[in-house]
């Protein structure tokens, strides 16, 4: 009688961790999950002017006639980044893909920006990201 007394205890504790583990792991997977990304769309000028707002949901490749030479990718995690570029340098096409409000690609020959716009306002996000 012993014995069964240890073995529903080492099962008792057993599950008592798998539950602790499982509020700890829900904990910080939830806040991920629900985490906001509505009302974020890129914003993309040229010379000043506003060419085109992308929604970032929408994967492919995007033209525009306002901007000649220059198309831009969106992949399956929302990232938007320059996919082809007329100018001579590409540093546009090197930067990384952004898909965090405030961020933004700069193409300076071509005078183009790509910026993540929220409509949202998020007081818990940075200021300013530097990479």
């Amino acid at each position: 009688m012993n014995d069964k007394n240890r073995k529903l205890l080492n099962i008792r504790d057993t599950i008592i961790i798998v539950c602790i583990i499982a509020v700890i792991l829900m904990c910080f997977i939830i806040p991920r999950l629900t985490e906001s990304t509505l009302g974020e769309y890129a914003l993309i000028t040229c010379g000043g002017k506003t060419a085109a707002k992308l929604d970032l949901d929408g994967e492919g490749i995007y033209t525009f006639p306002e901007i000649k030479g220059m198309s831009f990718i969106i992949d399956d995690k929302r990232h938007i980044s320059v996919y082809e570029s007329d100018c001579s340098d590409h540093t546009c096409m090197r930067t990384f893909p952004i898909s965090s409000p405030g961020e933004v690609i700069i193409c300076v020959p071509n005078k183009v920006t790509v910026e993540i716009i929220s409509e949202l306002p998020d007081e818990n996000k940075p200021d300013v990201i530097l990479r």
